[in-house]
């Protein structure tokens, strides 16, 4: 753990910054101990680089000490006012609103056979008495909340990637989300094996 948070400064870009930022929030959900280890080694890291007053040692080490120090909710540390980024590990429901009060969301997911099979498991994750499932598009589909806030999430049909059909729908409901001026405040992209 010690090797893979030290010398971040010496890296050519972001990328193994961001790396261990990455595995930050899985390691402190699932292993607390390993947490406080990796905070330990980046203060560490952050002393080491005021002390040589490396700069971008101390800007690289600085956000991600206060990165993980907010991932504990009595640590206080506002991410907005200390580094000018929303909150990472809780979102308010607000600041996913549009000027109507709702969530729009749009999913994407890819044709492959994983594609098909997660977008299968993803309806049934929203159960008949809090969400409505419109699949009178043969393109999306369209989930909605039925009580309390308002969400619409959008997500197109996985077709077969190898006849293109899945990009078409990707791009049908994009055009179909700018007509209707409809902005996601959140995006999800199921990614691709």
């Amino acid at each position: 753990m010690k090797t893979f948070v030290t010398r971040l400064e010496e890296s050519d870009g972001l990328e193994d910054g961001v790396d261990v930022a990455d595995s930050y929030a899985s390691i402190a959900e699932a292993l607390p101990a390993r947490a406080q280890e990796m905070l330990k080694n980046v203060q560490a890291n952050l002393e080491r680089n005021n002390t040589e007053n490396n700069a971008r040692g101390k800007a690289i080490y600085s956000i991600l000490d206060k990165l993980f120090q907010s991932a504990d909710s009595s640590s206080k540390i506002d991410l907005t006012k200390e580094l000018g980024i929303p909150p990472v590990y809780h979102v308010p429901f607000s600041s996913l609103t549009n000027d109507k009060g709702e969530v729009i969301v749009q999913v994407f997911f890819f044709g492959d056979e994983d594609g098909q099979t997660d977008f299968r498991i993803f309806q049934s994750m929203f159960p008949r008495t809090n969400w409505t499932i419109d699949k009178s598009n043969k393109q999306w589909i369209l989930i909605k909340s039925i009580k309390e806030k308002p969400v619409y999430i959008y997500a197109n049909v996985p077709f077969n990637e190898e006849t293109g059909e899945d990009d078409r729908a990707q791009v049908a409901l994009r055009d179909f989300l700018r007509s209707k001026n409809l902005l996601p405040t959140v995006t999800i992209n199921r990614g691709h094996s």
